[in-house]
């Protein structure tokens, strides 16, 4: 046992068991060893691992709409509830994540990057995401271009946050109720332009499992990473890394800033 899952056992005594639904967020789920990122990514042997550990744990994995539906009216059925979400739209997710998904029966969401689709090899093509809905995978808006929110203009991020959503309910054909904010940056401006676009709820990256009394715009994950050993991802699922995970985030400005409410743009 390394000290990582020593933090992870220590911080579930911290968390205060309640009644909530943890959302998961992965990326990428690749063996290539060449990945920038190695943080955001899981090997599809370790991915396989967790998935069977949830489904011979009891862990209930449930769509985002039945979660948002259960939180919307303040009754959540069980602690042993989880949601899968996967940000950016990798390819991986339908040559490896998704067979896996299949295998177990397991159903998730994925955060698209609009410019991306049908634009880059290393990523989903409206065929992948045609075929992968049919097998109960849903989408949601993760923008345009993946800006820092709080860095650009509001008409720039009401067109980042609208124009996804057009965009993908045109060629998906169904409507798109959720958002994912690029990289957990927004402030309480962006939660009230995604409500006047018609959203239903958002998700960060802050960390913890979701309330009856959580905010649908600020919903927190637990990010899944290439550190994780078993140990460490049965420790996530009961809080027990929420606590490092949010002293990170505070020390990087990833919090919210409040802000006065404004008219809406045109």
């Amino acid at each position: 046992m390394n000290f990582r899952s020593i933090y992870g056992i220590a911080g579930n005594f911290f968390h205060q068991p309640q009644r909530e639904i943890r959302i998961l967020m992965y990326h990428r789920v690749t063996e290539d060893k060449q990945v920038k990122d190695k943080h955001i990514t899981v090997t599809p042997q370790a991915f396989e691992q967790q998935m069977q550990f949830l489904q011979e744990n009891d862990w209930q994995v449930i769509p985002l709409s039945e979660a948002l539906s259960q939180l919307q009216s303040g009754c959540i059925k069980h602690s042993n509830q989880l949601v899968l979400t996967f940000d950016d739209g990798y390819r991986d997710n339908y040559d490896i994540a998704y067979p896996i998904l299949k295998k177990y029966q397991f159903p998730a969401t994925i955060y698209l990057i609009t410019s991306l689709i049908n634009c880059d090899p290393y990523f989903l093509s409206l065929a992948h995401l045609t075929e992968m809905f049919e097998g109960a995978i849903t989408y949601g808006s993760h923008s345009i271009t993946h800006p820092n929110l709080t860095e650009i203009s509001l008409e720039e991020s009401w067109k980042e946050l609208g124009s996804s959503k057009i965009g993908l309910e045109s060629a998906l054909g169904y409507l798109i109720k959720t958002f994912a904010y690029p990289s957990g940056y927004f402030n309480s401006i962006h939660q009230q332009m995604l409500g006047e676009l018609g959203y239903s709820a958002a998700l960060t990256i802050a960390p913890g499992g979701n309330t009856c009394h959580d905010s649908l715009f600020a919903l927190k994950r637990t990010e899944i990473s290439f550190h994780d050993s078993l140990l460490d991802f049965k420790n996530k699922l009961r809080g027990g890394f929420d606590w490092a995970h949010q002293l990170a985030q505070q020390h990087s400005g990833l919090y919210p800033v409040p802000q006065q409410p404004i008219q809406r743009i045109s």
